[in-house]
């Protein structure tokens, strides 16, 4: 045996912009995570625990159809012409679901420990003591929400298509969140099957460290990634991360990684 040019591994490129994807896994083990061509160092560990507080790290693993065109270009279209060639990639969104009940932190407008609630359609508000509900929260079935179970039912709303309206049945899922940090993913790991031809968007980027990277909030289609992109770039609430607003391979900026490729395949876990 011995180190040679042949047995250079081949990277996958790191892609920015708006990303067509689909489900393909949620917080799979390693052998699973390997059918899809992720190769991850050990069995993964999701279960963090930090001040008494428990957090479980969803990892929804979402894939992506490219077609590199003879120009070098990228592109998402679904005729391959001749010399052109097609790949697909995986990305991996983190959502920390928590069994702390989510407040405000008394940082913006709204009053410390000001109570999110959540309804049946998903839909989350942050509504003070003694204080009514905006006109558009349905307020049936309202509870409050735990740490960032928000953002976990923006993601699947848009991931699964799924009907918000006040006429609408409830979408939130039997299991409850508690339960999900104890292990119990069955129902959600049947949701990501039964919805993984639905096609959406996503923003990816890489960060400071040369990782790809997906923000946190999906969108149903091109048109509607333009919000998408406005809130990424929030100066109030930036996302720290490099992107480009079309999809491109990814060109390094100033102080960017130019070397780190295929990092969110090739993850540690502890």
């Amino acid at each position: 045996m011995a180190i040679t040019r042949e047995n250079i591994r081949e990277e996958a490129p790191l892609i920015t912009g708006p990303v067509k994807v689909r489900m393909v896994a949620v917080s799979p083990t390693k052998e699973e995570a390997a059918k899809l061509g992720v190769n991850l160092n050990n069995e993964p560990n999701y279960l963090i625990e930090r001040d008494e507080e428990l957090i479980y790290r969803l990892d929804f693993y979402l894939e992506g159809k490219f077609v590199k065109g003879e120009d070098g270009k990228l592109s998402q279209k679904d005729i391959v012409m001749k010399g052109e060639e097609e790949f697909t990639q995986i990305f991996r969104l983190p959502i920390f679901i928590s069994d702390r009940i989510s407040v405000s932190s008394g940082k913006g407008k709204l009053p410390q420990d000001t109570i999110q609630f959540i309804n049946i359609h998903g839909q989350t508000s942050f509504i003070p003591e003694g204080g009514e509900a905006p006109t558009w929260f349905d307020t049936t079935g309202k509870r409050p929400a735990y740490r960032q179970e928000a953002t976990l039912y923006e993601f699947l709303i848009v991931a699964c298509k799924q009907n918000t309206s006040k006429e609408a049945p409830s979408i939130l899922m039997d299991t409850t969140i508690p339960e999900m940090i104890e292990g119990n993913l069955d129902e959600l790991k049947s949701i990501v099957e039964d919805f993984s031809d639905n096609m959406f968007y996503v923003l990816v980027g890489v960060n400071d460290e040369g990782w790809q990277e997906v923000y946190k909030t999906p969108a149903s289609s091109l048109t509607r990634m333009k919000n998408v992109i406005k809130k990424a770039n929030d100066p109030g609430y930036p996302w720290n991360a490099d992107f480009s607003e079309t999809l491109s391979y990814y060109v390094p900026t100033t102080g960017s990684s130019e070397t780190a490729t295929k990092p969110e395949l090739d993850i540690d876990y502890v």
